[in-house]
């Protein structure tokens, strides 16, 4: 019987029938079995003994690892030699594509032809080789392009999300999240808007882009995660994906970072008259939820929780307030020594989705004598004492003694106010 009487040889796909004899491809032929298969049928399944092998007649299979397709084979092709000849379990599940026909040679049957025909024995193996090498050769530009579409992402979000959603194995375990200690950072770029309207819409783009990669660039030197951005907004969190031995202390070095960055870039600006934006930011620590918010079909890797929100309202009083950054009372707490020397209490305030009032700090470089007086003028305030906290107050330096003085007058002619010692930001936001 001749070899082509039942199997078109594709010599690129078939080595084995291909450099076997006619009278060895007969013998081989005639021990073995024709069998059909429906479409999305499985013919064998990973793990599985490598007791037979198969020749492909007609139709096409899927080869898989796990629940990814590597491979297809159309009809020429022959499924299984590799185990037989090593003995070794099947390494991949086959399945059929298309209603499908296969000729299938038992792995006993097989081996006693090769040891009668040593010479096609020899052919075969090169034949082999060159499968391998092309096999190899298909991985190399798989892993190249896997390599590409991850690099590409890992610059529309954060890599280490990137890698957070590649570690996970389907998308119920992202789907399903977990609450994490974090320091949370909200930075938003100031006067975005105003400067939309007089300019042209590629060079407010570039300017938006060039703060932000300023921004981009602390966060990833303070091993930082930006989990999203919203409008000319960032917020950054410390602590998850990634995790650090001290969240608090990187995310306010890495807004410190972002101010020197910024005021250097902002002079270069400046020098050729181009656009510069302030920004403003709220630094907090707290319990997040962290994990994939969306369905199975499409997510987006995020945080949610109250201290995230936390962390944007202290952002937006930086609007109110003469500073560039406002940090909660938890975030202070786990700083350094040398930080937290630098944080100044200023105000004790209620906001909105909060029933306890919270402090606010900013970082200043008031001198000790300075600073000492400023905190007696603040708990004159706190108290209520108004008259007394608005004189103290305009006896010191800086924009937020003024800011101060100013709010002790205005609530001093409020007349019936019930101070509980802190100020309202609920309806004022």
């Amino acid at each position: 019987m001749s070899q082509t009487t039942l199997f078109r040889i594709d010599p690129s796909r078939n080595p084995i029938l291909a450099n076997l004899q006619d009278d060895a491809a007969s013998l081989l032929i005639s021990k073995g079995v024709r069998n059909n298969y429906k479409a999305g049928e499985v013919l064998v399944r990973e793990g599985a003994p490598s007791d037979f092998l198969m020749f492909v007649m007609s139709g096409e299979v899927a080869i898989y690892k796990g629940d990814v397709e590597i491979d297809r084979q159309p009809a020429g092709g022959v499924l299984g030699e590799m185990g037989v000849l090593t003995n070794q379990k099947r390494t991949a599940t086959v399945k059929a594509l298309t209603d499908l026909v296969v000729w299938e040679v038992q792995a006993a049957d097989f081996l006693a032809v090769l040891d009668l025909y040593p010479q096609a024995t020899r052919s075969m193996l090169a034949a082999l080789v060159k499968k391998f090498e092309a096999s190899q050769g298909r991985r190399v530009e798989q892993a190249s392009s896997l390599q590409r579409a991850t690099d590409i992402l890992s610059r529309c979000i954060s890599p280490e999300v990137v890698q957070t959603v590649l570690n996970h194995r389907t998308p119920d375990e992202l789907l399903e999240g977990s609450v994490e200690e974090a320091a949370i950072l909200f930075i938003d770029i100031k006067g975005f808007s105003s400067h939309a309207e007089n300019l042209p819409a590629r060079r407010l783009l570039n300017a938006l882009n060039e703060h932000l990669e300023v921004i981009i660039r602390s966060v990833n030197l303070h091993q930082g995660t930006i989990v999203n951005f919203i409008g000319d907004a960032v917020l950054a969190v410390f602590n998850t994906p990634v995790p650090l031995s001290r969240p608090a202390v990187a995310a306010v070095n890495c807004y410190l970072q972002c101010i020197y960055e910024l005021r250097e870039m902002h002079a270069r600006r400046r020098s050729r008259d181009a656009v510069c934006f302030d920004i403003g930011a709220g630094l907090n620590f707290g319990s997040v939820v962290a994990g994939a918010i969306g369905s199975q079909t499409r997510f987006t890797y995020s945080v949610l929780g109250d201290e995230v929100n936390l962390a944007a309202r202290l952002e937006r009083l930086t609007r109110a307030y003469p500073v560039e950054v406002i940090l909660s009372e938890s975030c202070v707490e786990r700083l350094s020594i040398e930080l937290a020397e630098r944080c100044l209490l200023f105000d004790r305030v209620r906001v909105k989705g909060r029933g306890k009032p919270v402090s606010l700090y900013t970082l200043t470089e008031l001198g000790p004598k300075d600073r000492e007086a400023f905190d007696q003028a603040r708990k004159l305030y706190l108290k209520g004492e108004f008259a007394a906290a608005r004189k103290a107050f305009a006896k010191q330096p800086g924009a937020m003694a003024k800011f101060l003085a100013k709010r002790c007058a205005q609530l001093a002619k409020v007349r019936g106010l019930k101070w509980e010692g802190c100020y309202s930001w609920v309806t004022k936001e």
